[in-house]
């Protein structure tokens, strides 16, 4: 009898597959998978899946990379994700060499995936709390490096563009005390960018309608009356 009541709940329960499953950690690994492979088809799937979506969202606002090699045995270091070795000196004098606590923003941009992390901005904006965005917009990695700053030294003006036009600071500083323009290597695009969002606003004052000078126009003066002479009675 216990055996045919085992058999029943086993019958109607529904396992947790790959397309079916709402674990945050499988989730997330599924997002970085499909963010390294630049696989955007499989991540917009993913976030509008019906059941997972709300899900994937939660996941893509919180969810956070520790990428640090102290945490991962020997046989795993090869997981950390790092700079290209011909831009690595540059990065780590302006980076630092932590890069750790990354958001999904910041791996699109460190693989250089810059039409997926715009489409990850415009897909969150509208699907969260203001304070939600601007925290996950606003969130540093590493040494205080922001995405803005991460964005300029790979010189994609595009999504420099769209960050600022989110609500970034051009003028915010790293822990190095660099500036978004400090790290743009150059590139002019993005130079030009923050520049222009950090020239300040010139109020041209309104001038007052010109009218013309007032004109007095004063009364005119009675004619004096002469009064006539007479002669002097002698």
């Amino acid at each position: 009898m216990a055996a045919a009541v085992l058999h029943d709940s086993s019958h109607h329960k529904q396992p947790c597959t790959s397309a079916t499953c709402c674990s945050p950690s499988r989730l997330w690994r599924a997002v970085q998978t499909y963010i390294s492979t630049d696989a955007k088809q499989d991540l917009v799937q993913l976030c509008q899946d019906e059941n997972r979506g709300p899900h994937v969202l939660r996941v893509l606002l919180t969810s956070r990379l520790n990428n640090d090699a102290s945490l991962y045995p020997a046989s795993h270091k090869h997981r950390v994700i790092q700079f290209d070795a011909s831009v690595r000196p540059k990065a780590v004098a302006l980076f630092g060499k932590s890069a750790t606590d990354l958001n999904a923003l910041q791996l699109a941009i460190f693989y250089r995936r810059e039409n997926l992390a715009i489409w990850l901005l415009k897909y969150l904006r509208p699907r969260c709390s203001s304070a939600e965005f601007k925290m996950f917009l606003h969130h540093v990695w590493g040494h205080k490096n922001t995405s803005l700053h991460l964005a300029c030294f790979f010189g994609m003006h595009r999504l420099v563009q769209l960050l600022l036009d989110m609500g970034m600071a051009p003028s915010i500083k790293n822990a190095r005390h660099l500036t978004p323009a400090d790290c743009c290597m150059n590139n002019q695009e993005c130079l030009a960018l923050l520049q222009k969002s950090q020239a300040p606003t010139v109020v041209v004052p309104k001038r007052p309608l010109s009218t013309s000078p007032a004109v007095t126009v004063s009364a005119p003066k009675s004619p004096v009356k002469s009064t006539p002479m007479t002669r002097p009675v002698l």
